[in-house]
C-alpha cells in the first residue's frame, strides 16, 4: 500500500503515477476497478479530480522499477540515465553498491529524468567538476508541453525562481531576487 497527499488539483491517475514510482497504469486501473483506492478514507473506483491536500491510499502489488540504467562506463566515468521519481541521493546510494569509490558530480530533481555523471577516480572527479564549473559541458533540457503549440520550434530565454516549499518554479522575463537561471 502506498499513501500520498495531493500537492495540486489534478486527476487521480496523473498524480498517482507521478507520486508512486513503482505504480504502473495497469496496476492503478486494476486497483480502481477493485475499489482498492481510497481518497480521504472513502473507497473510489473512478479517475476523479483530486484537490490539493486530499489523502490517497492505493493498495496494489508493486512492480520493480529500476532507478537508472547505465549509458556509458569506462575506468574514469560512469554516465547513467536517472528515471523520474527517484532522488539523486537514492541513485547515488545504489551506484555506491557497485562502484565503491564513485563520486557524486551533480544532481537532478526527483521528478526529472536524464543523464547523470559520476567520477570513478579523483582525476576524473577534478575534471568533471571543473567542466561543470566552467560550463564546458552543454546542458540540454526537454520539457513536456500541455496544450496547443503554435510554433514548431523556438528558443526561449527567461529567469526561473524556485519555490522549494511548494515545489513550484516560476518564469520571469527579467532578473528577480532568488532566481536560479
Amino acid at each position: 500500500m502506498k499513501r500520498f497527499i495531493a500537492d495540486k488539483n489534478s486527476k487521480l491517475t496523473k498524480l498517482a503515477l507521478e507520486q508512486v514510482p513503482d505504480l504502473t497504469f495497469t496496476a492503478l486501473m486494476r486497483a480502481l476497478r477493485k475499489k482498492d483506492v481510497k481518497v480521504n478514507d472513502a473507497r473510489v473506483n473512478s479517475d476523479l479530480t483530486l484537490c490539493a491536500g486530499d489523502q490517497v491510499e492505493i493498495y496494489y502489488v508493486p512492480t520493480k522499477v529500476e532507478a537508472f540504467n547505465i549509458v556509458f562506463e569506462d575506468q574514469n566515468v560512469l554516465i547513467i540515465n536517472k528515471k523520474s521519481g527517484f532522488t539523486s541521493e537514492t541513485v547515488y546510494a545504489l551506484i555506491l553498491e557497485k562502484y565503491e569509490g564513485a563520486k557524486f558530480i551533480h544532481r537532478l530533481d526527483r521528478n526529472t529524468d536524464g543523464l547523470m555523471a559520476f567520477a570513478l577516480n579523483s582525476n576524473a572527479e577534478k575534471e568533471l567538476l571543473l567542466g561543470f564549473k566552467e560550463r564546458t559541458f552543454e546542458k540540454i533540457y526537454t520539457a513536456k508541453v500541455v496544450g496547443e503549440v503554435k510554433k514548431n520550434a523556438d528558443k526561449l530565454t527567461a529567469y526561473l525562481k524556485k519555490d522549494k516549499e511548494n515545489a513550484l518554479v516560476s518564469i520571469y522575463d527579467n532578473h528577480v531576487k532568488g532566481d536560479c537561471a
